[in-house]
């Protein structure tokens, strides 16, 4: 028997387990049956199919999970794109061009409803990213990692910070939209993407950190803590606040010589900020967003400048990894 390429909807209740087993041991971890309900019924995040799968002999051999993600394009306005998440094929079906035929259907499925570009995220040192070269991605944006040691205490801040609750959830889209508005990029989440992302544990509330003044809610920031290191993934800022101030707050809840790092979410825009303050800058990481349209060939240049990754207004953190 050969390999089909079939739709989530058309696998069985087993194949759809095998497809969690799949993901998990590629990633380490995977969204259950309950989850991936969740994420099509609320989040407003999915294609209408949600994946595609490689079967063989009755057997989940390979997938890749479709979004929809709204993206801001220089000069063209907010289109839906599609983001593709959760490659992957059986170790022992690796290089065979299972994901290679998977990929190709789903370009020609979003094609159809109308898709005109495509998104998504992988490790620059892996074999598939030779793959997705080849596919007509381009490497368009790898944001750089800002770190600052031993730091100092700053003394007092108008700023208190609470960890967030259930309740909150719903303010994290509200706040993201009002910081990034008018910027190009991932500039508006679904208000549904949250709350299902919490529901389903792929975001941890004991890791975001509303941000207060005496008037109220002013941004949240998305952190990890490590005993005396700090690792902060976003950080959204309500227009008319200082974002120097905020900065100093951050760092004023990192031990005294400890470690402020800020991640996945510093852009063009940004990263002579962090440098005036002192931080040192990694300009790369592994991390890699790639892009297409599709439907035509461009080269990596061209990529940057369609999908206006280089900007200054441009707009990307943890948040908008898929």
């Amino acid at each position: 028997m050969g390999i089909d390429i079939v739709s989530y909807d058309e696998l069985t209740h087993s194949q759809k387990i095998q497809a969690i087993s799949l993901e998990t041991t590629a990633f380490g971890g995977a969204t259950d049956i309950r989850g991936v309900q969740l994420l099509r019924e609320r989040s407003g995040s999915t294609s209408g199919y949600y994946a595609m799968h490689a079967v063989e002999d009755g057997q989940t051999i390979g997938q890749v999970i479709v979004f929809r993600i709204d993206y801001s394009f220089p000069g063209m306005g907010t289109r839906k794109v599609s983001g593709l998440a959760g490659i992957t094929t059986r170790a022992d079906k690796s290089r065979k061009g299972i994901a290679r035929r998977i990929i190709e259907e789903v370009h020609e499925r979003e094609r159809k409803e109308g898709i005109t570009h495509s998104l998504l995220w992988t490790n620059s040192s892996w074999h598939a990213h030779d793959l997705y070269l080849s596919l007509g991605y381009r490497d368009i944006f790898s944001s750089p990692l800002a770190f600052k040691d031993n730091i100092t205490t700053k003394g007092d801040t108008p700023y208190t910070f609470s960890t967030a609750r259930k309740s909150d959830v719903h303010l994290f889209s509200d706040m993201h939209s009002a910081y990034s508005k008018g910027g190009t990029g991932f500039v508006h989440r679904s208000p549904g993407l949250d709350p299902v992302m919490v529901q389903t544990g792929r975001v941890a509330l004991k890791n975001i950190q509303l941000i207060k003044n005496g008037y109220g809610n002013v941004g949240y920031m998305y952190a990890e803590k490590d005993g005396s290191i700090l690792r902060c993934r976003e950080l959204v800022i309500l227009p008319g606040q200082s974002r120097a101030e905020i900065v100093d707050a951050v760092e004023s809840r990192v031990k005294k010589g400890g470690v402020a790092m800020f991640r996945d979410m510093l852009t063009a825009g940004t990263t002579d900020f962090f440098l005036s303050r002192g931080y040192s800058l990694f300009p790369v990481q592994w991390k890699v967003l790639m892009g297409r349209q599709l439907g035509k060939d461009m080269d990596e240049s061209e990529a940057v400048t369609e999908f206006g990754t280089a900007r200054a207004d441009f707009f990307c953190s943890a948040g908008d990894g898929f």
